[in-house]
């Protein structure tokens, strides 16, 4: 019988709650990887009515799949997500043909790629129906933990 796995949820793995949340849900995660869904709600931040969704939202969606890598190794130990702070953006690329709105679902897919002391090193897409419109490099400086 093969088993299957439950994945937490994002709430489960990053500190944000909604509407800053942008994640809807995990589709596949380990230590090091994530693959993520998010629809473009009402209530999204970074949506401007009559316009779509601010290109910014595409590297925040990176930032919290990235925090959420993050949150699911201290989910394996039991701990509450850490606090992680961007420090930089690098190597950004957005590629909006039509605008982003309400409704939208969303592919988000990060990947860990290099770890210095308390720093980290995340690489990111976005995809809009199989299409990549979003690509960055995210450096994150993870909060110690308290416990």
């Amino acid at each position: 019988m093969t088993q299957v796995k439950r994945l937490p949820s994002p709430e489960q793995l990053v500190p944000h709650k909604a509407p800053m949340l942008l994640l809807d849900s995990i589709s596949d995660v380990d230590e090091v990887h994530i693959n993520a869904k998010a629809s473009v709600a009402k209530d999204n931040p970074f949506l401007v009515p009559g316009a779509g969704l601010l290109p910014s939202a595409l590297i925040e969606m990176v930032a919290q799949a990235s925090a959420a890598i993050m949150g699911y190794n201290g989910y394996l130990q039991g701990a509450v997500p850490p606090m992680g702070y961007l420090v930089s953006v690098k190597d950004t690329s957005i590629d909006l043909d039509r605008p982003i709105l309400e409704g939208t679902s969303l592919e988000i897919e990060a990947n860990l790629d290099n770890v210095m002391g308390d720093f980290a090193w995340y690489k990111g897409d976005v995809r809009l129906e199989d299409t990549i419109i979003c690509t960055t490099t995210l450096m994150v400086f993870k909060e110690k933990s308290s416990s």
